[in-house]
């Protein structure tokens, strides 16, 4: 059984279909994966349109025969956007339709040993939208400073966000894993960075931080306020915090395209 989040179950679905258009070229086992679990991710993608066109009728506006009125663009054709009763609808609609992305299913499917399918190259992005059915990854947990931390996430979301991008499946989904557990360690430090500037950084007269006009850096009544402040940021960034991470044989590197700097950050979670 996998618990799946609802915005991934959509491009699940398409991302199966591709593997099973592409049958001839990729790998049995994941072919044979892709075949079991179409049905039951295409089952859940089917419901979840459904809600949302529901959620539609409800907030847009409609014609006579009930269905959802478009907007048109300066030519007066359809922009395949929906035409909303008033902005509250409109929000309404977006604030329903948020909670059911953000909620899980549980689904029984059927996984794949990610070493039997991992060398199999795809877009980058197939390692989080298929990642509920690849099983057998070598995991340990590693100590990382702080800087690494928010060094790791921004060099993961870099590689994973890149136009084109392809990575071997194991490689990708390894990334993914481990970008989930880096999320949770940075969001400790940046609360932890919040509270050091409302201790030490200026204030209006309804409490909130002072940032430089047109940037979001926080202004400071002295120098030695920032000065303490910047102290106090460096011993977090020095500190050292546990990682959860899905480790990767640095062998399926061999040919990707990565940027040096990647490989030297992200070293930690290669293997031999």
């Amino acid at each position: 059984m996998a618990e799946i989040p609802n915005h991934q179950i959509v491009d699940a679905k398409d991302n199966l279909e591709l593997i099973l258009n592409d049958s001839r070229k990729a790998p049995v086992k994941l072919v044979y994966a892709a075949k079991k679990n179409h049905g039951k991710i295409s089952d859940e993608a089917e419901e979840l349109e459904e809600f949302r066109m529901q959620l539609l009728q409800d907030h847009a506006e409609t014609d006579e025969q009930g269905n959802v009125v478009q907007q048109k663009d300066e030519d007066g054709e359809p922009t395949g956007e929906a035409k909303f009763k008033s902005e509250e609808e409109l929000q309404s609609f977006q604030e329903r339709l948020n909670e059911i992305w953000s909620s899980s299913v549980d689904i029984d499917v059927h996984s794949v040993d990610v070493d039997r399918v991992g060398a199999y190259t795809a877009p980058a992005g197939w390692g989080s939208t298929l990642d509920f059915m690849l099983e057998g990854f070598s995991e340990e947990t590693e100590t990382l400073r702080g800087s690494e931390v928010q060094a790791s996430v921004d060099s993961i979301e870099s590689i994973l966000t890149e136009e084109d991008q392809t990575l071997p499946l194991k490689f990708s989904s390894a990334l993914f894993r481990t970008y989930q557990n880096l999320l949770n360690v940075q969001e400790t430090i940046e609360e932890r960075r919040f509270e050091l500037l409302n201790e030490y950084a200026a204030k209006d007269d309804d409490g909130n931080i002072v940032v430089e006009d047109g940037t979001q850096n926080a202004t400071f009544e002295s120098d030695e306020d920032e000065e303490e402040f910047q102290e106090s940021l460096s011993e977090i960034y020095n500190e050292e915090f546990e990682v959860d991470a899905s480790l990767v044989e640095i062998d399926y590197l061999d040919e990707v395209e990565l940027h040096p700097r990647h490989t030297i950050i992200l070293d930690w979670m290669l293997t031999e």
